[in-house]
């Protein structure tokens, strides 16, 4: 049996490390490197920028600056207007002259930066050190960049530590400035986050034109409610789908697929699927453990996304890994029949012999239209084999932020 609270989240810190490891290892971590690429080289010996993080249709271009403060104690608005310049020269080399960048990843090799792709760019500016006093953003006719202090960037990283959740963050706070409106800090963008966590992550109602004045407190009061210690809390079993898409590359070719589409979800959506996944295994072990089955069969729809989740969990020890993919295959060509507004499905074989880090194997399909022969085919096998013939439906609900006891 897994036990839910042997997931965990690790608060990551650097601190003393350097300014670049500082965002390099922060970033990595909580959007996975997959999609983190290092100093790309917009030439050789002349970097473009500090990170580039590139997914699906979004790219964020991060430039760093460790700064130091003037004799005067003042900011050293010099480094801080460099840094900025450096973004909108990226941006350029990007977007605008679609200069050919290669990019390089541990995980993926090299591939080239297709600028068509990309439909939404943000930039952001880091600056660690001794930043002082400074705004949280510039806007220019140049766009928008986001200035965030070491302070902020350990926070919102840790807080926000899904790429759909960090996204959705720096949607909305653009969303406010091209609406005319200000954000003045009488702390730091900590405040400004907490506010936005408050407003139910949406700060559509904020009329145009408005000066935001963010009090200096918000923050605090917001890391030490009782909910929000009890949904860290229950947010441990959301690190078993992490778990899943760090495993992911263990599939081969078509991984990234697969660690792409469980990526997509936010921090509150992977509680719920990774409580099912661990459900499964737990509820799996002790129906396999009577041996008169050897398989036994998850069904997960994911409908925000258009894909549906099928798990094998098993206990065979003759089970060859080419007859297990030939098996999720037929379930996930039944998944596909059976919810054809779903075009995509992942197949996952659980050994319920191993831990849960143990043995995974995994399948994408990406079904085309259904024919007329393809559906009778599958119905056909299933009707044979009894896959999924019997489905016991479950709504999986929860609240984001459980009532403290």
């Amino acid at each position: 049996m897994i036990d839910p609270t042997q997931f965990d989240k690790t608060y990551f810190s650097t601190k003393g490390a350097n300014a670049e490891t500082f965002v390099h290892e922060l970033a990595e971590r909580s959007m996975f490197s997959d999609w983190c690429y290092r100093n790309p080289m917009l030439k050789p010996g002349v970097e473009l920028c500090d990170m580039l993080v590139v997914f699906d249709e979004v790219a964020i271009i991060i430039q760093i600056k460790d700064l130091k403060l003037k004799k005067d104690g003042t900011p050293n608005t010099k480094d801080q207007k460099t840094n900025i310049k450096q973004l909108h020269g990226a941006y350029r080399q990007l977007m605008q002259l679609k200069t050919p960048v290669k990019l390089v990843n541990p995980r993926r090799g090299e591939e080239l930066f297709d600028p068509d792709a990309i439909k939404r760019v943000f930039m952001v500016s880091v600056l660690t050190g001794e930043s002082g006093d400074v705004e949280c953003y510039e806007v220019s006719g140049k766009g928008i960049v986001h200035i965030f202090d070491r302070e902020f960037t350990e926070i919102v990283m840790n807080e926000l530590d899904t790429i759909a959740d960090l996204l959705k963050y720096l949607e909305q706070k653009e969303k406010v400035l091209r609406n005319g409106c200000t954000i003045k800090l009488v702390d730091g963008e900590k405040d400004f986050l907490a506010y936005f966590i408050n407003q139910k992550r949406d700060l559509s109602g904020i009329p145009q034109n408005t000066k935001l004045v963010i009090a200096d407190d918000i923050w605090d009061q917001y890391d030490n409610a009782k909910d929000v210690v009890a949904k860290r809390e229950a947010d441990r079993i959301s690190y078993a789908w992490d778990q899943l898409i760090d495993i992911s590359h263990t599939s081969g070719g078509e991984y990234e697929k697969i660690a792409r589409e469980f990526a997509r979800v936010g921090r509150f959506e992977r509680r719920m699927y990774g409580q099912s996944v661990v459900d499964g295994f737990n509820q799996a072990q002790k129906v396999l453990s009577s041996k008169s089955l050897n398989a036994f069969r998850r069904l997960m729809f994911l409908e925000n996304q258009g894909l549906t989740v099928v798990i094998c969990y098993y206990d065979d020890p003759t089970e060859t890994k080419e007859g297990l993919k030939a098996q999720l295959l037929g379930m996930a060509q039944i998944a596909s029949v059976k919810f054809p507004e779903n075009k995509k499905v992942i197949g996952i074989g659980s050994d319920v012999t191993a831990d849960y880090s143990g043995s995974f194997t995994f399948l994408y399909l990406e079904q085309g239209e259904l024919t007329k022969e393809y559906v009778e085919d599958v119905q056909r096998w299933q009707n044979e084999t009894k896959v999924f013939t019997n489905l016991n439906v479950h709504a999986i609900s929860a609240d984001e932020y459980p009532r403290a006891n």
